[in-house]
């Protein structure tokens, strides 16, 4: 009767792991489903470099989140820091939120974004709903509207290019201006012509 006993648990055992091991179990965790992307990496507060064929550093991008997800070339970013790195001028432009496109090397900046230099505290700044930025021809585009500040001027458009390599800025489709002034700017007084020497 023990080996019988025996027998019998030790045909359970076998046929529990066959059961286990062959796949027909239906207690294991589903798969991901199919048609629904998932986060595959993340990183926090992380900063990228680009550096060309001549060893300079030609941009970077930092942000407080990039996040990448399944069957998409692209990463979302949280708060993007972009900077243009060219021989004459740093370009900085921030944003609320961009997607980096790997594939084309496009990287689209959404929600407040402002392109400046930060080096020059009264040089021009650009604010735009959203911006393109093409890191192979070095271009920043925008096609949502723009408003460009510098001193007393201000200058609206549609639709802008900056070429950053020829540091040239192209505004383009209903484009106004307006010339203020600084407030803190006076006169010179002018020389009296009739006064006697």
């Amino acid at each position: 009767m023990k080996t019988f006993i025996s027998l019998i648990v030790l045909l359970l055992a076998a046929l529990v792991t066959w059961w286990s091991v062959s796949g027909r179990n239906t207690l294991t965790a589903p798969a991901p489903a199919s048609g629904k992307p998932f986060l595959t990496a993340f990183i926090n507060d992380f900063r990228l470099l680009s550096v060309g064929a001549r060893g300079r550093t030609e941009y970077t991008l930092s942000g407080k989140r990039l996040e990448r997800y399944s069957q998409s070339d692209e990463a979302r970013i949280e708060r993007p820091v972009f900077h243009f790195l060219g021989e004459e001028k740093l370009w900085e432009i921030t944003a609320d939120t961009a997607r980096l496109d790997e594939k084309q090397q496009h990287i689209f900046l959404q929600g407040h974004v402002v392109m400046k230099q930060p080096q020059q505290p009264a040089g021009l700044r650009v604010h735009a709903p959203a911006m393109q930025i093409d890191t192979r021809a070095r271009t920043a585009r925008t096609h949502s509207g723009v408003r460009m500040l510098r001193g007393g001027a201000q200058i609206r458009s549609r639709d802008m290019v900056f070429y950053e390599a020829e540091q040239r800025l192209e505004l383009d489709h209903q484009v106004t201006g307006l010339y203020r002034q600084p407030r803190n700017h006076h006169p010179r007084p002018r020389k009296n012509r009739n006064a006697t020497p």
